[in-house]
């Protein structure tokens, strides 16, 4: 409704502003009863890093389906030699997200944008031009951290559930559900 939008353009306006002046709005997330709980669930978590993506297909295509784009695993078999080295970047967005403050979320928006843009170099090579995936790439690489900041903000909860599908899908091993999680994170991140 329009008191939302007003609302929301307002937040973005004064969280900008903040930015822009190196000031930050006190934010108290873990007075939000969801986002403490979330929070609490991803600090239960067992996740060392020495933890590894054993099926590299299941992996992305859970990143593909939370993205919501439906694309032919097979096409990139020969593109996803390395899609394990993101563990180490996922890991350090756990840390942060376990501690979370505002400061803290610029830190999340800018590994996951690194992140994000390793997938998309390390796919590039088997992206069809004019395919969904390539527009993703593109959307990518054209943003911009600071709107990744508001997009991880607004749509905090969903993002910090996200990240808990993520970490329990790698420490259980289900390589399906952490790229699932992932690719939810980078939506939410990426196109709100």
């Amino acid at each position: 409704n329009a008191e939302y939008m007003g609302m929301k353009i307002l937040f973005l306006v004064l969280l900008v502003a903040g930015i822009s002046c190196g000031t930050y709005p006190y934010l108290d997330f873990e007075s939000d009863p969801e986002i403490a709980k979330l929070i609490d669930e991803l600090r239960q978590i067992e996740f060392t890093g020495d933890e590894a993506i054993t099926s590299a297909a299941d992996f992305l295509k859970g990143i593909f389906d939370g993205l919501g784009v439906k694309e032919d695993i097979e096409k990139f078999k020969k593109c996803l030699h390395s899609i394990g080295d993101v563990l180490n970047q996922i890991k350090a967005i756990i840390n942060l997200l376990k501690d979370i403050s505002f400061e803290k979320i610029k830190e999340v928006a800018r590994k996951l944008f690194e992140i994000a843009l390793n997938l998309g170099k390390l796919l590039a090579p088997c992206v069809e031009e004019g395919s969904v995936i390539a527009a993703i790439i593109n959307l990518i690489k054209g943003a911009n951290p600071i709107s990744i900041g508001v997009n991880i903000l607004l749509n905090l909860p969903d993002f910090i559930a996200a990240a808990v599908q993520t970490v329990k899908g790698i420490t259980s091993g289900d390589n399906y559900n952490a790229g699932f999680g992932l690719g939810r994170m980078i939506r939410l991140a990426f196109i709100g």
